[in-house]
């Protein structure tokens, strides 16, 4: 009789080839038979769920992966790879995700490094609430939390979820972590802190800063001024107007906003020709 292990190889091979060529039910009757064969055992039961997950058989799939995780001497690539297809059944699934029972896979293959960390967040694609925002969650992955929070329509959760980020990011935060900030804390009507971010934003080398991000400069601006008008808010109002029109992609209406916001400004402010001049403009612009 061949050798134990030898056999077991050959069952195992065969197995896979036989999936491979529609033999399904052949390959997986081999895969099961070579799971009973130690030193094979870890990757025939790693092939068998793999094979019963494409065919959909989620709950058997997912008694394959169990038996990996029982199983003694697994390598530690078998095992990221045995959570990793745990991650995406359990993602996949009908019954409803509980998050107890995925946050120690989500720990161990973010912590693994590459390249299980960007498989795993490209299945966390969609369910951002599961990512980690403890101390142990980086920068990165606070952000992806933060931006799934707020696709959600939390600008609240976002706001705290974005100001980790950028805390997290040190001197030199990630710049969408910033623009993020800034978006959240103007929808809460926390003007103040969004100015900030974008104060940091402008400092950014290199950061184009486009026609989206000027509207909100120039919003947050006004926002700002209009809670408390002073002569800080007011230059800082001033500057957004004026850097509108300049903006690659401003619109006609983008440019008749500025002016408008400047010349209520100016209104306000009690410079009654220079608002007259700025509403003249949006009625006969030069633009």
């Amino acid at each position: 009789a061949p050798d134990a292990t030898v056999s077991g190889e050959a069952r195992y091979g065969r197995g896979l080839a036989r999936i491979a060529v529609g033999d399904r039910e052949g390959g997986l009757s081999d895969l099961r038979s070579a799971a009973g064969v130690p030193g094979v055992s870890v990757r025939a039961r790693l092939a068998l769920a793999q094979a019963l997950a494409d065919a959909g058989e989620q709950a058997r799939a997912l008694d394959a992966l169990a038996d990996v995780a029982r199983a003694k001497g697994a390598s530690k690539d078998l095992v990221l790879r045995a959570q990793l297809l745990r991650l995406q059944l359990l993602l996949g699934g009908k019954a409803p995700v509980k998050s107890d029972e995925l946050s120690p896979i989500v720990a161990q293959l973010l912590g693994a490094g590459e390249p299980w960390r960007s498989s795993a967040l490209g299945l966390l694609a969609g369910h951002e609430d599961l990512l980690p925002s403890g101390a142990e969650a980086d920068a990165t992955v606070l952000l992806l939390r933060a931006d799934g929070t707020a696709r959600r329509g939390d600008a609240t959760g976002a706001v705290t979820l974005y100001r980790q980020a950028v805390e997290r990011g040190g001197d030199k935060p990630d710049p969408a972590a910033l623009e993020g900030l800034a978006r959240a804390a103007f929808a809460t009507g926390d003007f103040a802190t969004a100015r900030a971010a974008l104060d940091r934003l402008h400092g950014v080398k290199d950061r184009a800063w486009t026609r989206e991000l000027a509207l909100l400069d120039l919003r947050t601006a006004y926002a700002a001024w209009q809670a408390a008008p002073d002569a800080a808010t007011s230059a800082a109002l001033v500057a957004a107007a004026e850097a509108m029109p300049r903006v690659p992609g401003a619109s006609p209406d983008d440019r008749a906003e500025a002016a408008y916001r400047r010349a209520e400004a100016a209104r306000q402010a009690g410079n009654v020709d220079a608002a007259i001049a700025g509403f003249n403009s949006i009625d006969a612009p030069a633009w």
